[in-house]
């Protein structure tokens, strides 16, 4: 099983902290898998195998955002306030700098 790592921030790219991360669609099943990002945005999902998932990210305060993340990836960036689906490719969604 894969994970994706990953962090959630706004268009201007501050980190959103207590944002929820759901798994939308994917190459399995995706029931119950979500997380919630921590103070630097960051979140991780587990126990996905590899293909093709759309994430959504959700803020407190009803603005959200979505990514579609190819597994083996195992980082990708999420920003909320966007207008249309991202994807690393076109967004530079790669993230170098996740902290455990």
């Amino acid at each position: 099983m894969s994970k994706i790592r990953g962090r959630v921030v706004s268009i201007g790219g501050m980190p959103i902290a207590g944002a929820s991360v759901i798994v939308v669609s994917g190459t399995m099943p995706v029931q119950d898998v979500a997380a919630e990002t921590n103070k630097q945005g960051q979140f991780t999902l587990n126990g996905l195998r590899n293909g093709t998932y759309i994430l959504r990210a959700y803020t407190e305060d009803g603005m959200w955002g979505e990514i579609s993340a190819e597994l083996p990836l195992s980082q990708v960036e999420i920003i909320v306030g966007a207008d249309e689906l991202s994807t690393p490719e076109e967004e530079g969604d790669l993230v170098d700098d996740f902290e455990e």
